[in-house]
């Protein structure tokens, strides 16, 4: 009888073992999943900031607006109100550079930072300028224009 009852305990033990490797593994999906959607949604707020910053400009002179400015132009709807708007799990910072007579055009930069109280789902960070409707990425710090762009 001892060995059945040995037997019995090692199979407990590999069944939850595997039950524990089984659980982790669905965790590691389901933030996997939530990762990228919450990526896919970043990049495509971007996409609307360049989108509106190109309509704010025709408007007014070649000039860009902030994210106060694109709301209240009805360019950007009320989710980008503020100076550093969330948007899923996302901080955005975007920094305005007015035009120099003669010498260059004005300019915007848009960084997207995931937030520190989200949980750390992701450590990408993106970036979007004017110069191109490129979105960059960087795995492990805020990134810029010299970071390889998304495909």
């Amino acid at each position: 009888m001892r060995t059945t009852s040995r037997s019995r305990t090692l199979w407990i033990i590999i069944f939850a073992i595997m039950l524990a490797t089984a659980c982790q593994t669905y965790t590691d999906t389901l933030t996997g999943g939530k990762t990228a959607a919450d990526e896919t949604k970043i990049t495509t707020a971007l996409r609307a900031i360049a989108s509106a910053q190109a309509m704010y400009a025709v408007a007014h002179e070649g000039n860009y607006g902030t994210f106060e400015q694109l709301v209240s132009n009805n360019n950007l709807d009320t989710r980008f109100s503020g100076e550093r708007p969330v948007i899923g799990g996302y901080v955005l910072t975007m920094k305005i550079t007015p035009p120099v007579s003669g010498a260059q055009p004005a300019s915007f930069a848009v960084n997207a930072d995931p937030q520190p109280t989200a949980g750390a789902a992701s450590a990408r960070h993106f970036y979007l300028d004017s110069t191109g409707n490129a979105v960059h990425v960087n795995e492990t710090q805020p990134a810029t224009a010299s970071d390889k762009p998304l495909p």
